[in-house]
């Protein structure tokens, strides 16, 4: 935890503190607003947090860079392997060679079994095919819900808050 986030969670506390004592003696959400402002640095604290998490972002920008530049890195050599691995097949296939022994490996040709292919997928029988279990529709759900439409098993909650962040 980053000492601006540490000094955060005190001022957090801090405010908290405050605000109960303020409530005792008004319901006035303004005044209480300006009373937090002006007896705690809470708004420079969350300033410095919101800096924190500006910095944080960066960081998974560059990873996430980073990451996408060792997965395409991954795919070329995973693309290699396989340009290798068919060069040398075709070599034992032309050459009319079943296996080979070295000292790093052991390599050898073998038939597989034929895969099926599939070439109109409608007309498969049903015995063919696996039955899948029903999926919750969420979206399909809420929705109907927010149409005012009573649905047994299920209510709505009543909402949380959200931290929204505009940086433009």
């Amino acid at each position: 935890m980053s000492d601006a986030t540490h000094l955060l969670h005190r001022e957090t506390k801090a405010a908290e503190s405050l605000k109960a004592d303020l409530l005792a003696l008004t319901d006035d959400t303004e005044t209480l607003r300006d009373t937090i402002e002006g007896e705690t640095s809470l708004h420079d604290l969350i300033r410095a947090v919101l800096v924190s998490i500006e910095d944080d972002e960066v960081m998974v920008d560059g990873c996430a860079s980073r990451i996408k530049d060792l997965q395409d890195r991954k795919a070329r050599f995973d693309q290699r392997i396989e340009s290798k691995r068919a060069l040398i097949e075709r070599a034992m296939m032309v050459g009319e060679i079943d296996k080979i022994e070295t000292d790093i490996a052991t390599l050898s040709l073998t038939r597989r079994a034929p895969k099926p292919i599939i070439l109109d997928e409608a007309s498969i029988p049903s015995e063919f095919w696996e039955p899948q279990p029903p999926r919750l529709d969420k979206k399909a759900l809420a929705s109907a819900l927010k149409d005012g439409r009573e649905v047994p098993g299920v209510t709505l909650d009543n909402a949380t808050v959200s931290l929204t962040l505009r940086r433009k």
